[in-house]
């Protein structure tokens, strides 16, 4: 009878023990299949495939959603032999990685993958695949163990310096396990550049995030280093806190572009919207506005999860900074304002969440305000003040029908009437209703605004007393007619007109964001060495002031005894002059 161990390692020349043993898996994971699909439903971080069509081998991506490792997609290959399940299955890191338990050629140390194990922890034939892979998504949170690592060299750094040890993960997730998304949306992340930042800010010994933010004197470049090395889900508040303490001092207009480019990224890296909106809600207390990558970014990230409120919002919000100089900003916003048009009617809203909204005043008792009406009227510039999600989408598509150029003439007309629409402008829709012909309009902008005005004219109701407004939308109504097909949707037609400049606008902006880049570090170099110049020098002249305090008692000490009779005559010259005061009086 062979044994078990050579069986495993491949010496079996007994044919029919081979083939009764690889039924006998076939059949337990024929067994396990169900359940373990249930069970990956309520794993949002695991995903499995079977590449080679059998289900003995497998592809398992991790996508761990919070900890050190968040950000990372980790492929890991699962084979199954056919000793199982008297084995455990053989599994191997596909994906480079820095882990106390994961060593770079990709072995694992985990207690369920030990065919042999006193501690009963390891494998058994009562365990399923899913203890498996349970366990390895829990080595990226509770089942880390520095104490007993495969990986020594990770273990010891993480215990020296555990601020390297996490800037070193994070360099390893940028270089090796960063996936973006397989869609048309990808925009560039230019993360190696990106991360990068890190390595300029060692050269300076300036250690990681967590240092930054204790020691940071409340100036513009500390701010910056602290928001730059930042990397962690829990620095977040206090990078923030930062950002809105050197926007109330009189250092503000020294903050850095790089600093609001670190703190948008951060806040996007974790999944922090609300946070994301609060701050550009409030350019007056955080000072924190996009730039066009980072523009592109927050609508890629949106648009990838179907957050077209969101993704809409954000375009808003590049519209009232009137940043119009990337045409793949440009187009990118247009879409993601048209599919934001597109959604139902119940859906088609911005919550509070992604708008400004003012919070009401609260009088202090101990410290009372004399409120003057004069200083704040009510007015409405028509720009910053809006706070209509229709108005804004309204106003946005105006805007950027304006510096987008498409082949197609018909679009550019297209986009003003869905924006005269949206945004209940009725004279200009009137002079639409004018026309004698629908030829330049295209039929799925058609479509858009007939629901539109449906949707406007059941609003108003009865009790309107505006007739007129009724008329012009019934009129509209009437015009479009019921003949317009339902064809492909507008936004797909925008899909197409994108893919034709995607990849040269990517490269502009890539190339143009990678200069920002440098310039950032070199400009950070700059400041942090002159500030520590001045700090240098600061302390020179308070030596300096010392050493003269410390001299000029010195010198007293010394010429006190030849200066005596001078003091001596002073004091009698003084004494005779109030004799005579006093004698005179």
């Amino acid at each position: 009878m062979l044994n078990l161990r050579d069986r495993i390692k491949g010496k079996n020349e007994n044919k029919e023990y081979t083939r009764t043993r690889i039924e006998v898996r076939d059949r337990l994971l024929a067994g396990e299949m169900n359940d373990l699909q249930q069970a990956l439903a309520k794993m949002p971080s695991c995903s499995l495939s079977f590449p080679n069509n059998n289900n003995y081998e497998m592809s398992l991506i991790i996508t761990p959603k919070e900890g050190m490792y968040y950000g990372g997609t980790f492929e890991f290959e699962i084979t199954v032999p056919m000793e199982y399940n008297n084995v455990p299955p053989i599994v191997k890191c596909k994906t480079r990685i820095w882990h106390p338990n994961i060593n770079e050629q990709g072995a694992i140390c985990l207690s369920v993958l030990r065919p042999n194990s006193l501690d009963g922890h390891g494998w058994m034939p009562t365990r399923r695949l899913i203890d498996v892979i349970h366990g390895l998504d829990a080595l990226f949170g509770d089942l880390i163990d520095f104490d007993d690592p495969l990986n020594i060299e990770a273990a010891t750094q993480y215990q020296k310096n555990i601020g390297l040890f996490k800037t070193k993960v994070q360099d390893y997730i940028y270089r090796y396990a960063f996936v973006t998304s397989t869609h048309w949306r990808d925009i560039p992340t230019v993360d190696k550049e990106w991360h990068e930042r890190h390595d300029n800010m060692k050269k300076l010994s300036l250690g990681g995030g967590y240092e930054w933010i204790a020691s940071v004197q409340k100036n513009a470049v500390d701010v910056d280093a602290a928001a730059c090395g930042a990397e962690e889900k829990d620095q977040i508040d206090d990078i923030l806190q930062l950002v809105y303490k050197l926007r109330h001092t009189d250092n503000a207009s020294d903050f850095l572009p790089s600093t609001e480019y670190a703190v948008l990224r951060l806040l996007l890296k974790h999944d922090q919207i609300s946070d994301l909106f609060k701050i550009l809600n409030d350019p007056l207390n955080y000072g924190v506005f996009l730039n066009e990558h980072i523009a592109c970014l927050a609508i890629n990230r949106f648009i990838d999860n179907k957050e077209y409120s969101s993704a809409a919002r954000i375009a808003t919000i590049v519209m009232q900074q009137e940043m119009f100089d990337s045409q793949l900003l440009n187009k990118l916003s247009i879409f993601s304002l048209i599919k934001f048009v597109e959604l139902p009617t119940e859906e088609r809203k911005m919550g509070p969440e992604l708008l400004a909204v003012s919070e009401p005043f609260e009088e202090d008792d101990e410290s009372p305000t004399f409120r003057y009406p004069y200083l704040k009227n009510n007015w409405n510039d028509g720009h910053f003040d809006i706070n209509d999600s229709d108005l804004l989408v309204s106003k946005s598509l105006e805007w950027f029908s304006k510096v987008v150029e498409y082949k197609d003439p018909k679009m550019k007309e297209s986009l003003e009437l869905i924006s005269y629409a949206i945004g209940k402008k009725y004279e200009k829709l009137e002079e639409f209703l004018k026309k004698d012909t629908l030829n330049s309009i295209k039929e799925s902008a058609l479509n858009i605004v007939r629901t539109i005005c449906k949707e406007t004219l059941q609003s108003l109701g009865e009790e309107d007393v505006d007739v007129k407004k009724k008329d012009i939308l019934t009129g509209l109504i009437s015009k479009i007619g019921d003949g317009i097909s339902e064809g492909d949707l507008l936004s797909d037609e925008l899909m197409n007109d994108f893919k034709v400049i995607q990849k040269e606008e990517e490269t502009k902006l890539s190339s143009m964001q990678k200069d920002y880049y440098n310039a950032w570090n070199k400009r950070r170099e700059e400041l942090l060495k002159s500030q520590a110049e001045r700090l240098k020098l600061q302390l020179r002249l308070e030596e300096i002031s010392t050493s003269r305090k410390e001299l000029s008692y010195e010198k007293e000490l010394l010429f006190f005894f030849e200066n005596r009779t001078k003091w001596e005559l002073k004091a009698a010259e003084k004494t005779k002059l109030l004799e005579e005061m006093k004698a005179s009086s």
